[in-house]
C-alpha cells in the first residue's frame, strides 16, 4: 500500500519540479541574507538551507564585531548575466514591529562587501545598491558581508535586508516587458492583480490601482537619487517623425506639475538623449515634440479590465480602478478642444484654457538595455 501510494506521489513531485522549472524568467530578485541570531548553516553544507533574508531587532551592543555573512549568486544559465545586490531598510519589517521611532540613524550603519567598503546612507544614493556584476555562463560566486555600526544610542534598532536582482547581459527593455507578459497568461484574467504588462492586440498596458510599472527616469546624472520617478504606461502605437505609425514604450511621470499653467504655458525640462521625437496633430497640422501628456485613451486603458466603455463618457466612474487616477490634470488636446480631468474626476471637454497641473508622457527609443530593479515602488527599474 505505501509503495502505491509513493508510486503516485513521485510523478507529481516531478511534474511540479517541471512547471518551476518551465516557469523561470530571464530576470528575477532574491531575498538573500538569513537572521544574525540564528545561523541557518549546517556544518556539512556549503550554503545556507534558507535564502530568506532579515536582520531583526537587533541593539547595538547585538551586533557581532567582524561576523561575516556569506551567500551565493550562481548563473544556471547559457548566457552572462548581470547582478546588483542591494542592502536597505526592512521596512516591512519596521512597520510590523512598530519602530518608526527606534531605529538607528542610516549614517552609523556601515558595510564591507567583498572588501568594497560602504556607508548605507551614502549608498542610497545608488538605490541601496552595494555590489554590482556580471556572471559567466554557469558561474558562481560567493559573497562575504560584514556589518559595523558606529556609536549609537544603544535602545535604536536595526532592520536591514539584502537582496539581488539577475538579469541577462543586454536585456532590452521592450523586449523584457513583452516577455514577462506573455509568461504569465494569468494577467488576462486577473487584472486586479495586473502587476504585469496586460496585451492587448499589439499593444501592452498596465492596468489596475498598482502595477508594478515604477521606473526611473529623466536622471540629472548618474545617482539614481537625480532620477524621477515615472511610470510605465506600456508598449503603444505612436506617430513617428517619418510620419510612420510604431509601437515605443511609453512613460509617464508619476507626481503632477507643482502649479497650475494654461494648456499653452505649460512646459517641462526632460532628457532627450533616450526619447523620441513624435509627431502630434493639432487643428489639422502636423508638429514634432517630445513630450506630451496623458490621454484619454491612456486612462481608459489603464482601468483594471483594459478599456471599459462605461469610462468613455464618464471617467469618473472607473477613476478608483486606475493607477493613473488624478485630479485636476490636463489631457492631450484635441484640435481646439481643451480637455482635462476635474476636481470630481470627471472628463471635461471645453474652449476655455483654464488653469491645470499637467504630467508628461515620453515614448522611450527602442535600443535601451534594463540594468536592474523589478519595477515596485521599492526597487523601480532603471536603464543605462
Amino acid at each position: 500500500m505505501k509503495r502505491k501510494k509513493l508510486e503516485m506521489i513521485i510523478p507529481i513531485i516531478i511534474l511540479i519540479a517541471l512547471i518551476i522549472k518551465s516557469t523561470h524568467e530571464l530576470y528575477g530578485i532574491e531575498n538573500i541574507l538569513y537572521p544574525v541570531r540564528n545561523n541557518l548553516y549546517n556544518k556539512k553544507e556549503k550554503e545556507p538551507k534558507n535564502k530568506k533574508i532579515e536582520i531583526e531587532k537587533l541593539k547595538y551592543e547585538q551586533v557581532e564585531k567582524d561576523k561575516e555573512y556569506t551567500f551565493y549568486i550562481e548563473n544556471k544559465n547559457d548566457y552572462k548575466i548581470m547582478y546588483n545586490i542591494y542592502l536597505r531598510k526592512y521596512d516591512e519589517l519596521i512597520k510590523l514591529d512598530n519602530y518608526e521611532n527606534k531605529l538607528t540613524s542610516l549614517k552609523q550603519i556601515n558595510y564591507v562587501i567583498n572588501e568594497n567598503k560602504g556607508n548605507l546612507y551614502s549608498t542610497q544614493k545608488n538605490n541601496y545598491i552595494i555590489y554590482q556584476g556580471i556572471l559567466s555562463e554557469k558561474e558562481k560566486k560567493k559573497f562575504s558581508l560584514k556589518i559595523s555600526l558606529d556609536q549609537t544610542n544603544s535602545e535604536d534598532y536595526i532592520h536591514l535586508k539584502i537582496t539581488y536582482d539577475t538579469i541577462k547581459l543586454n536585456t532590452n527593455l521592450k523586449e523584457h516587458l513583452i516577455q514577462k507578459s506573455s509568461n504569465n497568461k494569468r494577467y488576462f484574467i486577473d487584472t486586479d492583480e495586473s502587476y504585469e504588462p496586460f496585451k492587448d492586440k499589439e499593444e501592452y498596458y498596465y492596468i489596475g490601482q498598482n502595477p508594478n510599472n515604477y521606473i526611473y527616469f529623466n536622471c540629472k546624472n548618474s545617482s539614481l537619487e537625480s532620477c524621477e520617478l515615472w511610470r510605465i504606461l506600456g508598449i503603444k502605437k505612436v506617430l513617428l517623425s517619418d510620419l510612420n505609425n510604431h509601437y515605443r514604450i511609453k512613460l509617464v511621470r508619476e507626481s503632477l506639475s507643482d502649479n497650475k499653467e494654461k494648456y499653452e504655458k505649460k512646459d517641462y525640462n526632460i532628457n532627450t538623449n533616450m526619447i523620441e521625437k513624435i509627431v502630434n496633430k493639432q487643428n489639422n497640422k502636423y508638429y514634432e515634440t517630445y513630450y506630451s501628456f496623458i490621454s484619454e485613451d491612456d486612462y481608459k486603458d489603464s482601468y483594471k479590465k483594459g478599456y471599459n466603455k462605461i469610462c468613455s463618457k464618464n471617467l469618473i466612474n472607473c477613476s478608483t480602478n486606475s493607477y493613473l487616477s488624478k485630479y485636476e490634470e490636463w489631457l492631450n488636446k484635441d484640435d481646439d478642444k481643451y480637455k482635462y480631468i476635474s476636481e470630481n474626476g470627471n472628463m471635461i471637454i471645453t474652449e476655455n484654457n483654464s488653469y491645470n497641473y499637467y504630467r508628461p508622457t515620453v515614448y522611450l527609443k527602442n535600443n535601451i538595455n534594463l540594468l536592474g530593479g523589478n519595477g515596485s515602488k521599492e526597487m523601480p527599474y532603471f536603464f543605462e
